[in-house]
This record gives structure tokens, sequence and C-alpha cells, in this order.
């Protein structure tokens, strides 16, 4: 991808070259900068500050975000070193596209205003694809009545955002990774280049080295892709910010709650698995507002929602913590894993086999030792991802 000095970001819209060898680029030029004009009003509303909040919860969350100070600080150095992509990792619900709009704003507080463009991937019809993505000239296909600059164009000098990555067919990967490359692409319908120049953040629920292996995902474009990896931890893993999350969705409501109330109903929050994160969390507040209003009572807890997906997978009773393993178990392992290294020490082993069960043993002892992954991986000394990715290969 080119350096990201382009002319573009001094307020322009578009430039032509001369001598103009396509007499229809001017009538492009003039569709792409009124195309731009809705463009930037939506990259503004981006940057916008959220209501006002009261003076403690605007203290914990001042852009109506909850994050952890490190994710925080992450999204700043993204912003200042913008060469690299940046790949967010996260079941749905847990707001991936949330850090990225952190990253944009990151981004305008230092450059000015920038293009933001989301791409759900996961929406995209297959047949359309090409053309959302990389834009058509008028007349390309039935229904093309205009010439349009796709979501390419349309980031150029700020952020594509594109979520559920993994989604994309092998055709449109191949694309993306010669824009990615290079900067260059053609619309649909059309044979001449055009460049754009952009800072790519992808989203996915999945494993991309798991979609490489399946065959499903191009190892050439995870690569390209390959730069900050960012991982969001699912709210049952963040349940000391709860409390956060809660205040700052009645506050959104501009609905007020007795401080008796709000933590009954904090507590009960704290108490569930929530298989869809915060987006179901905030869901869930917005159904107890909703049936409290309509019956004309004020906000209590017992109006809180129960729906199975608060609940864990295959579970329809009491929610309940992820069951650990008992010391008895424990013990085992370790007895199992002393027996191997002795036994490594007087005959010839497998270094390979040796060094896997050694490893799973540690790991599976760590996991006794903490409640949050995010806190056995810190232990270990390693990346969420790495740990997710032994704990699949050990089975753990």
């Amino acid at each position: 991808m080119p350096l990201y000095g382009s002319p573009l970001r001094s307020g322009a819209s578009h430039f032509i070259k001369k001598p103009i060898l396509d007499e229809n680029e001017i009538a492009i030029a003039m569709e792409a900068a009124l195309g731009n004009s809705s463009l930037k009003k939506t990259s503004e509303s981006l940057i916008k500050r959220p209501q006002k909040l009261s003076n403690d919860l605007d203290f914990r969350c001042p852009d109506g975000i909850v994050l952890s100070d490190s994710l925080r600080a992450q999204a700043k150095k993204i912003a200042k070193y913008k060469k690299l992509p940046v790949t967010i990792f996260g079941e749905t619900g847990t707001g991936k596209e949330e850090y990225a709009k952190l990253i944009h704003r990151e981004r305008c507080s230092i450059e000015g205003l920038l293009p933001f463009v989301s791409v759900n991937c996961g929406n995209i019809d297959d047949q359309m694809a090409s053309s959302l993505l990389f834009g058509h000239i008028k007349g390309s296909f039935t229904g093309a009545v205009s010439t349009t600059n796709g979501y390419i164009g349309d980031a150029d000098g700020g952020i594509l955002f594109l979520d559920e990555i993994h989604c994309l067919s092998k055709s449109l990967q191949q694309r993306l990774l010669r824009v990615l490359n290079d900067g260059t692409y053609e619309r649909l319908g059309d044979t001449k280049q055009l460049r754009s120049s952009f800072m790519v953040i992808t989203a996915s629920t999945k494993n991309l080295d798991l979609e490489v292996e399946s065959g499903r995902f191009l190892l050439d474009l995870q690569m390209r892709l390959t730069g900050n990896d960012i991982e969001l931890p699912p709210l049952r893993e963040r349940k000391e910010e709860i409390p956060t999350f809660v205040e700052l969705f009645f506050a959104q409501e501009r609905v007020k709650v007795s401080a008796e109330e709000l933590t009954k109903i904090i507590k009960k929050c704290q108490s569930f698995y929530w298989q869809g994160n915060v987006r179901l969390l905030q869901r869930a507040i917005q159904a107890l507002i909703g049936t409290t209003a309509m019956c004309g009572e004020p906000v209590n807890v017992d109006a809180l929602p129960a729906w199975k997906a608060m609940f864990p997978p295959a579970s329809a009773g009491i929610p309940n913590e992820p069951k650990k393993e008992s010391p008895k178990k424990c013990d085992q392992v370790a007895k199992e894993i002393q027996e191997s290294i002795l036994q490594a020490l007087q005959e010839d082993r497998n270094l390979h086999s040796s060094m896997d069960n050694y490893e799973s043993a540690v790991i599976a002892a760590a996991l006794t030792r903490h409640e949050l992954l995010q806190d056995v991986a810190a232990a270990l000394g390693i990346p969420r991802s790495t740990l997710d990715n032994k704990k699949k290969k050990h089975n753990l």
C-alpha cells in the first residue's frame, strides 16, 4: 500500500492528472465529490463527543466506551503508527467496531477529519460484493445508473474497517490482497486502474489461523493483515466492568434508577453468562426499561429479562461459572508429568511429545489458579490469542 501522504487528505475529494485521456473522468470526479460530502458528515458524526454523563461516569468512560486502560492505551499507539494493519478478535457483541471507531477518533485528533468506512463482510451479497467494495461504472450492469467509488475508494486517506473478514469469498480476497499490496484496483466494468491509500482494520469472530488451515482464507491475505492483534475478551471475563456498562446504558436512555435498585440490577447482571456479550447486556437493559415504562412502574430488578442467550450454551438452568479442574485432578497431572520428566532423563524420549506434555500440564495448572483467561495469559506471559490456540491444541 502506498505511503499515507495522499493529497486527498488536504481537503480535495479527487484529483485529475493531465492530460485528460478519459472524457468521463471529470463527471466521475464530480459524482465522487457529491458522494464524499455525505461521507464527511458520517466521519464528523463518528468523532462527536457523546452526550454529557455524570462526572463519575464521564471519568470512567469519557467517550462512552468501557475499556481497560491497556486497551485504551493500545488504541492511542495504533493511531500514531497507522501503517500497520489492525486485526480485532473477539466474540460477537464484544465491541469490535466500537474499538475501530476509537482508533479513528484518535487519528482524527492527530490529523484532522478522516474517512471511516465500515463494512460487514457477512452481510454482503456475493453477486453485489465486487460492486460494493470496488465500485462500478455507469452501465456496467443492469441497474448501474451512475458511477460509484465503492468502499475502497471512499476510504482513501482514512480507515477501512472490514468486519467478519473471514466471510469474503476467495475471489474477493484475491482482489483485496492486490489493493493492500500496491493500492491499485479497478471498478466493476472498467479497465482503468485507480488508487486508494487507507489504513485497514479487520475484525473476526473466527480464528484466522484455523481458517487458513481449512483452506477458507488465503495465507497471503492473512500475512498482509498481520500487524497489531487486539483481543477483546467476552463480557463474562470482564464482570468488573458490568457496573459501568449498566450505569452507562441507563444514562444513555436518560433513565434514573435508585441506588438500591441499581445495585440489585448490577448484581443480577453479573450472575449471567452473556453469550451475546455487551450488545446483549444493552438489549436486556433496554428491555427492562421498556417493560417497566409500559407498566407505569419505576425500574426494578424483577423486570430484567432472562433470555436463553444470557445463560451458558446448552443450559436453561441457573447461570453458573465454568467448572474448574479439581485439585485432585491437578495433583494427578503433576504426578504424571514428574514421572514423564524422570523417564526422559533416563531413556530416549521424543522431545516434541515431552514438551507438549509439559506445556499442557503447566497451562492446566494455571487454569485452576485463575478465574479469568486474561489473568491466565498474563500469568504465563503469553498473549490471550496464543493461550486460546494452546487450549484448543491440548483440548483443555
